[in-house]
């Protein structure tokens, strides 16, 4: 059984791979295969049944036409109770070729040994190429993709607008812009993106549309630009412009990502105490809350608290711990970004950061909030 299933083995390589079955003489096998055959009285047909093929096929392999297979070999040296080397040879053993066809079978099982050293260079050529494909390819995927989808937050107000919740999606074959609360609710706003002094318009309509574009030369966002800060993003509403700003939330930068079971909802019981807040402002059926003080007017509404002085004007967003300041008398915008003792300038510069988010903290953000 083992001899067979190597030979089976043997046969299918060779034929896959060399295009060819065996080095003898195929037409002194043909003969002979004719010759025992009518030894037998068999007919072709008699022999096709008894090897379980087409009778076509003997009659091929009688002419030449096409050559038994390893196993057809031995099934037929079996058949007509000859060995498998005389089969080989094309003639029975005697003592004068004897030795010819011991050779022959010398030579027949060298040159299958040196097919098969070949065969496997070959297949180890093939798996060295498939490998380093293999590698290329993912190597070019993962730089391709990695680093290469950012999701940013923004917000921004002006002295009568305020524009909350907006979300920016960046990949490098699609852009998905979202403004998302804006108060009071406009009838139309613009979008005018700022890149080397030059204004463009990208957007007119209602502010509640998602925008999305393909990215490219004329994206409405240059995905390059953006994430290196060279392009900013203006939003226009009856002639007041609103500088927005962009936090970065997300970037797929993990090399392995793990399964995070717990859902990202924001809950502003985290930051706030809303017992503090519902004693102290005036809220509605909406949960928009507010206060009027000697000095400023507070509003807290979806995780924002605004405080509008008479010259300054804050916007804190408490999920992501951002806060807004906003000069009239000299125009001066700041960002920063706060959390515990670590503070981040997000605008091109910041002055008199530690006083004024110290003020900021102690007026307001501990005395309504904490």
């Amino acid at each position: 059984m083992q001899v067979r299933l190597t030979f089976y083995f043997l046969n299918f390589v060779i034929v896959l791979f060399m295009k060819e079955v065996l080095v003898v003489d195929y037409v002194k096998i043909s003969e002979f295969i004719k010759k025992l055959r009518k030894e037998k009285k068999w007919s072709q047909e008699q022999l096709a049944s008894k090897l379980f093929v087409d009778t076509s096929t003997i009659n091929r392999w009688e002419k030449g036409k096409r050559y038994p297979r390893l196993d057809d070999l031995y099934k037929l040296s079996e058949i007509f109770d000859i060995s498998l080397n005389e089969l080989l040879i094309g003639e029975r053993i005697t003592k004068e070729n004897k030795t010819q066809i011991r050779m022959s079978l010398y030579k027949y099982l060298k040159s299958i040994i040196k097919k098969m050293n070949k065969l496997k260079i070959i297949l180890l050529i093939l798996s060295l190429i498939l490998i380093i494909t293999f590698i290329l390819l993912a190597s070019i995927y993962f730089l391709e993709n990695y680093n290469s989808i950012y999701v940013y937050k923004f917000f921004g107000s002006s002295a009568t607008y305020k524009v909350e919740n907006g979300l920016l999606i960046l990949s490098k074959n699609k852009i998905y812009f979202q403004i998302g609360d804006i108060n009071p609710i406009p009838q139309k706003i613009s979008i005018y993106r700022i890149f080397n002094d030059e204004r463009k318009l990208i957007y007119q309509g209602n502010y509640q549309n998602i925008i999305s574009d393909n990215y490219g030369y004329n994206a409405l966002i240059s995905y390059k630009d953006f994430i290196h800060n060279k392009q900013s993003i203006i939003l226009e509403i009856n002639n007041e412009e609103i500088k927005l700003n962009f936090v970065k939330d997300f970037v797929n930068n993990d090399f392995i990502n793990f399964e995070d079971k717990n859902i990202g909802v924001y809950s502003p019981e985290d930051d706030i105490d809303e017992i503090k807040i519902q004693k102290a402002f005036v809220c509605d059926e909406q949960e928009n809350c507010s206060l009027d003080t000697s000095d400023a007017h507070i509003s807290y509404s979806v995780g924002i608290l605004s405080v509008m002085e008479k010259d300054i004007l804050y916007n804190y967003d408490i999920q992501n711990h951002i806060l807004n300041y906003f000069d009239f008398r000299t125009n001066q915008e700041y960002i920063w970004k706060i959390e515990n003792k670590d503070i981040v300038c997000l605008s091109d510069k910041c002055v008199d950061t530690q006083n004024i988010i110290n003020q900021f903290q102690q007026k307001y953000l501990n005395q309504y909030l904490k």
